[in-house]
């Protein structure tokens, strides 16, 4: 009997060890990529979680952790997760000046052999690419973009007879005709200071090249400098004209969205993401155009903030850490995830789903003659948040004089602070 029933308890163990063992081979065997990035509203932290989920489902041995932290919060914290031995495997971070920051100290990997083997190059255009590389290195797949451009309500326009302007002079033939309807022409919202500087940036790009604005955003050009007087003259003809959506103070970009649908503002300088928050019902009879061509001469230079993910100095897995940045390469991939959340994907192979407006925005992208990445984005955060300030102000006192006195002031000091790092001498021009 006794060795009937260690038969029965030997059987039992044989049976508990075989069934634990299958149930726990698809969780403790499995390696845990952790993936950090900045989450901006719902629609898009469940995008992202939607993708690291097909991923999982391509790679049955990984698990996805995905740390999506409040947009502002995560950078700026960013510099001391990749400074800590932290978990962190993957950012999602923008391209421009704050990718080159952490690639400069050394917070992020190169990726060129990921690039080489699987000819990423014939997958992203040279202005992309360029956006990623740093001393001949690659450090970044670019994943998602958006256009900045003008929305407005089809229906209003079709109603004042008004064709989507190609020219800055047919922009204020446009405006004129809103205003004379009793609608404020474009709506601007200051409470965030970011918003006006797309309108700067464009106005220079439009008149000077995007030669003249790298060296602009760099620092390198006097404030007093007749192009860059040419600039403000151009805004301030919008100011004068009384163009700008008055109350703008304490609004937000999507605050103008209730007053562009009703009719009580024409026109607003926006990215892609806007259409997040636009009802389904209205989506239809919404436009988009491309801000409008100044000078004859200048080439087309659109503006595009670009999200990349790079790999961290610290990720205790970069194999397959580089598995997943090929993966956000895929043309299929990326549009699938920017269709969700009506951005646009950065693989010029990507076009075939797109509708609406965003596919509009992938062809003018793709056609684009080189690309900035917004304002904010390419130039030294302080330097920036001054001129940002500055220019907001031109809303309320357009004098030219006394905000290119403050324009070189900024310049200066942002000029002090480089040298401060690296020498140089103050005598000089930089």
């Amino acid at each position: 009997m006794k060795s009937n029933l260690r038969y029965v308890f030997v059987l039992f163990l044989s049976i508990y060890s075989t069934l634990y063992a299958c149930f726990t081979q698809g969780t403790e065997a499995k390696t845990v990529l952790t993936i950090t990035g900045n989450g901006q509203n719902s629609l898009i932290n469940s995008t992202y979680l939607k993708t690291v989920r097909e991923f999982e489902r391509q790679y049955p041995n990984t698990k996805v952790k995905l740390q999506l932290q409040p947009d502002q919060l995560y950078k700026d914290n960013l510099t001391h997760t990749l400074s800590t031995q932290s978990n962190t495997d993957i950012v999602i971070m923008h391209a421009g000046e704050r990718l080159n920051n952490v690639v400069k100290n050394r917070k992020i990997l190169p990726i060129t052999d990921l690039w080489q083997q699987y000819n990423l190059n014939q997958s992203f255009s040279l202005p992309i690419r360029r956006m990623v590389t740093h001393k001949n290195d690659l450090y970044a797949v670019p994943f998602s973009s958006y256009l900045w451009g003008f929305y407005y309500k089809k229906s209003l326009f079709q109603k004042l007879q008004i064709i989507e302007p190609k020219t800055w002079k047919e922009l204020v033939r446009s405006l004129n005709t809103i205003k004379n309807n009793e609608i404020a022409p474009i709506f601007i919202g200051t409470k965030n200071s970011w918003p006006i500087g797309c309108w700067f940036e464009y106005i220079n790009l439009r008149l000077n090249g995007l030669d003249f604005h790298r060296k602009f955003v760099a620092g390198e050009i006097d404030s007093y400098s007749k192009e860059i007087t040419q600039v403000l003259q151009y805004l301030k003809q919008l100011v004068d004209a009384d163009f700008f959506y008055r109350p703008h103070k304490g609004k937000t970009l999507t605050d103008g969205l209730a007053l562009l649908l009703r009719e009580k503002s024409g026109i607003v300088l926006a990215g892609g993401a806007y259409e997040n928050f636009l009802p389904d019902s209205m989506k239809k009879d919404v436009g988009f155009f491309a801000f409008p061509q100044i000078a004859e001469s200048m080439p087309a230079i659109q503006v595009a903030p670009v999200d990349v993910m790079a790999i961290s100095a610290n990720s205790r897995h970069p194999n397959l850490a580089k598995e997943f940045l090929l993966f956000m390469a895929n043309k299929n991939v990326q549009t699938n995830h920017n269709m969700a959340i009506n951005q646009v994907p950065v693989n010029i192979h990507s076009s075939t789903l797109l509708t609406g407006t965003s596919k509009l925005s992938f062809d003018i992208l793709k056609a684009a003659d080189g690309i900035t990445l917004f304002y904010d984005r390419e130039v030294e955060k302080k330097y920036g948040l001054d001129n940002l300030a500055i220019w907001k102000g031109f809303l309320d006192n357009p004098s030219i004089k006394d905000t290119q006195e403050r324009m070189e002031l900024a310049r200066l000091a942002f000029i002090a602070r480089r040298c401060s790092v690296v020498n140089c001498d103050l005598t000089k021009k930089p």
